[in-house]
């Protein structure tokens, strides 16, 4: 795969995700006018904060990884592949720290929605 896809496709990926969180948090904000108290404000903002997460996770991730090249390309050639494969395990960490609260962020968000929406 070329270089230019892989931008495409995570630049779609973003985008993707940002309409996911936006339309969720326009969601949110309608279903807060319609219960009008303040927890239900503050609910709205859930989608916002698991998006954060997320591009917290997916950051980690990208600058983990680039990390964990520029190491192997400092090391003797017998641990090269202990080294990278130390550096991936460390900057697939930054995925789950970040990217297992945000789902979980977002599917309370839905399931909160959806019952807050109901009459």
């Amino acid at each position: 795969m070329s270089e230019l896809a892989i931008v495409g496709s995570v630049l779609f990926t973003l985008f993707v995700q940002a309409a996911i969180t936006a339309g969720m948090f326009a969601w949110g904000r309608w279903v807060a006018r319609r219960r009008g108290t303040v927890a239900w404000a503050r609910a709205a903002w859930l989608p916002v904060v698991a998006g954060v997460l997320w591009l917290l996770g997916t950051g980690g991730t990208v600058l983990g990884l680039v990390r964990a090249f520029e190491q192997v390309a400092d090391v003797p050639v017998e641990h090269k592949v202990q080294t990278l494969a130390a550096s991936i395990q460390t900057a697939m960490w930054a995925t789950a720290l970040f990217s297992i609260p945000s789902g979980v962020l977002y599917l309370v968000a839905l399931v909160a929605f959806a019952l807050g929406s109901r009459r």
